[in-house]
């Protein structure tokens, strides 16, 4: 019986080895796999990341963003164990070129919340947010950094 412990124990540990690295990449998302707009799932799609700073603005194609506002950053710090990874949620202008038609968008880290948003024929997603929270520093609004991925509609 206790060697059938040992098996058991050693070919689960292989196997969350095995099936969890994924879960712990420090890689920016390359992807997009949201719902179509008829419930479908689309196949992930590359597309091209922009970094955008805090109080500044970057420019895409025919689109201008400027990262406006942290709204909330919950998300929990690097160095704690939580039981739910917090939302981060920023506000952006983003004006559409050469109509400069805009409009402010509010998205989120997490995926329970609305990370995209399709405007000027472009997805936009929020793929990354930086710094990462540590639990004994506080982050100076200059220092973040979102990371904004278009893909083509």
């Amino acid at each position: 019986m206790m060697n059938v412990k040992k098996i058991l124990t050693v070919a689960f540990a292989g196997a969350v080895v095995v099936l969890t690295p994924g879960c712990f990449s420090d890689y920016p998302l390359d992807y997009t796999n949201s719902a179509g707009s008829n419930g479908s799932e689309r196949p992930a799609v590359l597309g091209k990341n922009i970094d955008v700073q805090y109080g500044s603005d970057a420019r895409y194609e025919n689109l201008e963003i400027s990262f406006m506002e942290v709204l909330e950053d919950s998300r929990c710090p690097v160095d704690v164990e939580c039981l739910w990874a917090g939302n981060a949620r920023i506000l952006l202008n983003v004006r559409v070129l050469p109509n400069g038609s805009s409009a402010r968008v509010e998205l989120n880290t997490h995926e329970s919340f609305p990370r995209s948003v399709e405007l000027g024929g472009y997805e936009i997603t929020l793929a990354n947010l930086k710094p990462d929270p540590i639990s004994t520093v506080t982050i100076d609004p200059r220092e973040y950094v979102a990371t904004l991925q278009f893909v083509k509609k």
